[in-house]
């Protein structure tokens, strides 16, 4: 119990911390475009680690899923899952809109592993 005591008191470095924060602001600062889907990221007031984006189609209904911007190893990375959370994309914070609109182009008979 003391290691899990100990894992759940520890804090990631301030700076950090702050970078993660302007990241998820960057995120919802404004809509993306890619290919024929506009994607918007939300972010709920408060302290929340995980955020709404839809994906809304041209023509067709609106899609939705959860992402978060996290840290590990001292890196910030941001993961899409699904509703069921089912994990599509984790990367790192600079390249995670590159591998969304590179999934973005990919055929259904396609399968690709994105790290």
């Amino acid at each position: 119990m003391t290691i899990l005591y100990n894992a759940l008191r520890t804090e990631a470095d301030p700076e950090l911390t702050d970078q993660k924060n302007e990241a998820i602001n960057e995120l919802a600062a404004k809509n993306h475009f890619f290919n024929n889907c506009m994607v918007t990221f939300h972010h709920p007031e408060g302290f929340s680690p995980i955020g709404l984006v839809e994906f809304n189609y041209k023509g067709q209904a609106t899609l939705k899923a959860f992402y978060t911007v996290y840290i590990q190893d001292n890196i910030l990375r941001a993961c899409l899952v699904t509703l069921d959370m089912v994990k599509l994309i984790d990367a790192n914070v600079q390249s995670f809109l590159q591998k969304l609109e590179a999934y973005s182009f990919l055929k259904d008979t396609q399968q690709v592993v994105v790290a």
